[in-house]
């Protein structure tokens, strides 16, 4: 039986044989000592060989520690790319059939594909401070000069910037095959980093002097729709997001139900988890305000909110252990797990259950398409 990648004794046999081999080099060469020439060229060689194995066995102890931390890779087929049976990524939920907007595109529409524009918001540092915002091609038509169409909030991950959230999963793909087939309606998507602080997880709340949450709520999205066509009232607006920021999206949702119509979540989790144990110390007085779990388990969620989240068991980073989060640092750990065990049973949750593979886009980005098209049936 082959021994698991995310073993911890595998880990640590590694890591004290990528010190343990130059040791045992360096008292075999004190014990031989001077010789003829072919013995020193044998001993230069020796020291090269041992050498690289050395720093070959340090960088991979290096890499399955912290694999076994964050679960990247959760078995060796899995690191070594070795294609799996095809997993369904449709009819994996329950999806109302609704009608929707039905817009042609014509000869003279300017943008076709739809446009990718964008704003750059005041309160984040530069890197972050660009949200790029993707119109549908149907924006541009001018029998829809007066329309004010559906707009999804898209958080990435913890590192992703605005500008990159659709090459970390990509959304506009989907959209654009979902619009043209008729099963969500025309919409427009804004993409938001997952910090606005340089070297700052403020994991989209208000924790001492970084104002993340209200950045969001009263820069962003007042911006957004004082400069496009988008709706302005809580039917057109949806939320969504991967990692970090499918957090960000479950606690947004839940806290702010008169603001949101519905979100979607891809491998989140749900109670906030600062990089930083300073910042988590700041948080303190905030974290049972921002936890969903807690919120679920008080039964203080409005029976309006919508929510769907693709969660998959293997993924350590999101998952967690099971139904009980670890508590390490004096911060709880993933509690994807304990989410679902506590929120599966209401009617405002929703659930897409995956497992395999580890915490990485890759993983998540086929569930894209079926996760907008449920948010489809709430109006998108």
């Amino acid at each position: 039986m082959m021994v698991s990648i995310l073993s911890p004794k595998l880990c640590a046999a590694v890591l004290i044989a990528a010190f343990a081999v130059p040791l045992v080099f360096a008292v075999w060469r004190a014990i031989v000592g001077t010789g003829s020439w072919w013995r020193k060229i044998l001993r230069g060689l020796g020291y090269l060989v041992v050498m690289v194995v050395a720093q070959a066995l340090l960088l991979t102890g290096v890499f399955l520690y912290a694999n076994r931390e964050y679960g990247f890779f959760t078995s060796w087929g899995d690191l070594l790319g070795e294609a799996e049976p095809d997993a369904p990524v449709h009819d994996l939920v329950p999806i109302r059939r609704t009608k929707v907007k039905d817009i042609p595109i014509s000869k003279s529409n300017p943008h076709p594909n739809g446009q990718m524009v964008g704003m750059t918001m005041p309160g984040a540092d530069a890197q972050y401070a660009r949200v790029p915002v993707w119109l549908p091609p149907q924006y541009f038509e001018k029998s829809q000069d007066r329309t004010r169409f559906p707009v999804l909030f898209y958080i990435g991950g913890v590192n992703d910037t605005g500008e990159r959230d659709n090459t970390s999963i990509d959304l506009i793909d989907p959209t654009t095959a979902l619009i043209k087939n008729k099963k969500v309606n025309p919409f427009v998507i804004v993409f938001l980093p997952g910090r606005i602080r340089d070297g700052i997880d403020s994991e989209c709340v208000n924790v001492g002097p970084y104002k993340h949450e209200t950045w969001i709520m009263k820069t962003v999205i007042p911006q957004i729709e004082s400069h496009y066509r988008v709706g302005h009232e809580r039917g057109s607006r949806f939320i969504g997001g991967w990692s970090t920021g499918g957090y960000c999206a479950a606690n947004l949702s839940t806290k702010y139900h008169r603001t949101f119509n519905a979100g979607f979540s891809l491998g989140g989790y749900y109670h906030p988890m600062f990089e930083s144990p300073q910042i988590a110390g700041m948080a303190r007085s905030v974290m049972a305000d921002n936890s969903v779990v807690q919120r679920v388990q008080e039964r203080r969620v409005d029976r309006t909110v919508r929510f769907l989240s693709v969660l998959n068991s293997s993924d350590l980073q999101s998952w967690g252990p099971g139904r009980q989060p670890v508590v390490a640092n004096g911060q709880v750990g993933p509690d994807g797990g304990q989410f679902h065990h506590v929120a599966k049973g209401m009617k405002q949750f929703a659930f897409i259950l995956i497992s395999g593979g580890g915490h990485r886009n890759s993983v998540y980005m086929p569930y894209t398409e079926q996760s907008l098209e449920w948010l489809g049936q709430f109006g998108l």
